[in-house]
């Protein structure tokens, strides 16, 4: 009856564009709106759906004289999500996207998806990479996945495939078919069940129901990546994870990645490369949460017996080990001085298909087997960007090699004031006032954004201090 109810909704129209806008009529909506008009696939409706603005976004709206518009006002202070579901249920195309008022399209961008999903009928979602751009416009990184051609998963692929190469989906890019029932899970992914929202049983998944969306749907349908970036991406300085824990979502997303897994047609038994991915973001909770410095005994032996029980799950896939590497990494660097360093020798380097932050972590892993540190090079009094893992390693690391790190520079507001391992936590405005405690300052962020956080830092510090990723110190202390 519901797929019935569906199939009349949808009229004629190939495509349904949603436009999610709230109070930014003088900011970026005209352009997003002229972005989407401008495209080179013209037949389509647009769907602005305002979510209760208080400025002039009606009369910027009702002022654009275009008939593909639908202009359509949700009752103020109505739930966000709300204003997402409600896109799926007016929408009157054979297919959706469903796009924010920040980010851009580039002309040719519905086009291309159409075409895509036309020449592969059984593809019932795809998405575009993207670049990233500050909210002047200007560009940071020109995509944020280096994949250069464009993928078919078929059912399962995507799933099995996340743990190398992390296509993290951006929505603003996301197109469904409709011929495919997505209500279930628009309402799974826009309504989560209370236990998920309140984190009962440890069940948050905030942040991570962007990569959940599309594996869902991957279990038993096809989905298609496009390789070119066709999307201009807005960052903001306070986007970014502002959630109380910091790894409960990942425990849970590859979690859950494991059981869809077990749903597929793939008859191998992958378990272990999630599994490995799960111990992790055990051990970075657990981490995140030490307050003092140094570590008891009891605290060590956990971390030594979650490395050996997930190195014993890589014994039976390879590829399980790359997950593990910061638990490499912290082992060694706990290890005593005279206690032999743990190699990776055995293990190949990665391939070309892992991140760039596998990489590094990697590259970490034998400057440690060689007894160097990548603090090598580092001279005065250090911050770090960040107090998730890749922070507490680098602070770990930097006591071990004699460097000062006077905070963690953190803009979750629920760190702030705490401490990591005996380095007080404070805001990344700290640095204004302060900067005259810092000579470098270190990011500990394992997404390639290093030219956007430096103009953060910088912007802040007056390009007083020098800053740098941790990943380039893997590499600028070689061999």
């Amino acid at each position: 009856m519901e797929n019935l109810i569906l199939e009349h909704r949808i009229a004629q129209l190939p495509l349904t564009v949603a436009l999610l806008t709230y109070n930014r009529a003088h900011g970026f909506l005209e352009e997003a709106v002229n972005a989407i008009l401008n495209q080179t696939f013209t037949d389509f409706e647009l769907v602005i759906l305002d979510n209760g603005s208080t400025d002039d976004t009606p009369q910027v709206i009702l002022a654009m004289d275009d008939p593909r518009i639908r202009y359509v006002r949700n009752p103020p202070r109505s739930a966000v999500e709300f204003n997402y579901a409600s896109a799926y249920h007016i929408a009157r195309g054979k297919r959706i996207i469903v796009t924010h008022d920040d980010d851009i399209m580039l002309p040719h961008m519905l086009e291309t998806q159409m075409r895509f999903m036309d020449e592969h009928p059984e593809v019932i979602l795809t998405w575009t990479n993207v670049s990233t751009i500050d909210q002047k416009g200007n560009a940071i990184s020109p995509a944020m996945s280096p994949r250069q051609e464009d993928i078919l998963f078929k059912p399962g692929e995507y799933i099995l495939n996340f743990v190398h190469e992390r296509l993290w989906p951006i929505p603003s890019s996301l197109m469904l078919d409709r011929r495919y029932n997505f209500s279930p899970m628009v309402r799974l992914h826009y309504f989560n069940s209370k236990s998920v929202k309140n984190n009962i049983r440890g069940k948050n998944v905030e942040g991570a129901e962007d990569v959940l969306f599309p594996a869902r749907a991957n279990v038993k349908r096809s989905i298609g990546f496009i390789a070119e970036p066709l999307l201009k991406y807005r960052l903001h300085p306070s986007q970014g994870t502002n959630g109380v824990d910091l790894s409960t979502p990942s425990i849970q997303l590859y979690r859950k990645l494991r059981s869809f897994i077990k749903r597929t047609s793939i008859a191998i038994d992958y378990s272990m490369l999630f599994d490995n991915f799960i111990a992790r973001y055990q051990v970075q909770k657990k981490i995140t949460l030490i307050s003092a410095y140094p570590l008891q005994l009891s605290t060590k032996r956990y971390f030594v017996n979650e490395y050996q029980k997930a190195s014993l799950r890589a014994q039976k896939n390879g590829d399980a080990f790359y997950s593990i590497l910061p638990l490499h990494i912290l082992v060694n660097v706990l290890a005593d001085s005279d206690t032999p360093k743990l190699d990776v020798a055995a293990i190949p380097a990665p391939k070309d298909n892992q991140t760039t932050a596998i990489k590094c972590f990697y590259q970490w892993a034998e400057r440690q087997a060689e007894g160097k540190t990548i603090f090598h090079n580092i001279k005065g009094r250090v911050a770090i960007l960040g107090s998730a893992l890749v922070a507490s390693l680098l602070v770990l690391e930097a006591k071990a090699a004699g460097v000062e790190v006077v905070c963690c520079l953190e803009s979750n507001i629920h760190r702030q004031g705490d401490m990591l391992l005996g380095v007080p936590i404070v805001a990344t405005t700290w640095l204004a006032d302060n900067v005259d405690l810092v000579d470098t300052v270190i990011f500990s962020s394992e997404k390639d954004q290093e030219n956007y956080l430096s103009s953060i830092i910088q912007g802040i510090a007056q390009n007083k201090v020098t800053s740098l990723s941790w990943k380039a110190m893997t590499s600028l202390n070689g061999k």
